[in-house]
């Protein structure tokens, strides 16, 4: 396999070309692999958990957060470009941190011994949800919300809430119960 698609294939298009032993190195390990297997066997002899660290972005509770996230953005960079405003910071601080708690929650896994941290971390994430809240509301007692878009974002804003708080309560479940 020719180095550039080597490098392309595994996403590091920006890795420079001079460093030939680790180009070598990337050539002779994609050249290992067939297209059956794709890297998955040495899972098979471990106890690596299937689920894939990337798999965060299927759960259901990631993509609200996520989203939100962007459509704070999208409001911030339309209607409130030129606001400058504390509740405005606090709220896009916190609209990002939800879906980055979950997904690194994720990472620690499901197992006994990385659930508490996955939980800690989806707190982590609860409470910035919350302070999303606050910050929507100040924006609009202050003005610089219309109701509409106060009544949209706060309704967006309470579901990525909930939903992560029975995303918590589900994980506790298993907690309790031991499941891995």
């Amino acid at each position: 396999m020719p180095r550039a698609s080597t490098l392309k294939k595994m996403g590091w298009v920006r890795l420079s070309e001079t460093d030939d032993e680790l180009l070598d190195f990337l050539d002779d390990w994609s050249a290992s692999l067939t297209s059956d297997d794709e890297g998955e066997d040495w899972k098979k002899g471990t106890s690596f958990d299937t689920m894939d660290v990337f798999d965060f972005e299927n759960l259901p509770v990631y993509q609200k957060a996520f989203d939100f996230s962007i459509t704070v953005f999208d409001l911030t960079k339309n209607k409130l470009k030129s606001t400058e405003d504390e509740s405005l910071d606090r709220l896009i601080w916190n609209a990002t941190i939800p879906s980055a708690k979950i997904a690194g929650g994720f990472g620690m896994g499901f197992e006994m011994e990385g659930l508490g941290g996955n939980i800690a971390n989806c707190r982590r994430g609860l409470a910035a949800a919350n302070n999303v809240l606050d910050a929507i509301y100040d924006l609009h007692k202050k003005g610089l919300l219309p109701d509409y878009t106060y009544l949209n974002l706060q309704e967006k804003a309470k579901d990525v809430r909930d939903e992560l708080a029975v995303w918590i309560v589900e994980l506790r479940d298993r907690l309790r119960r031991g499941v891995l």
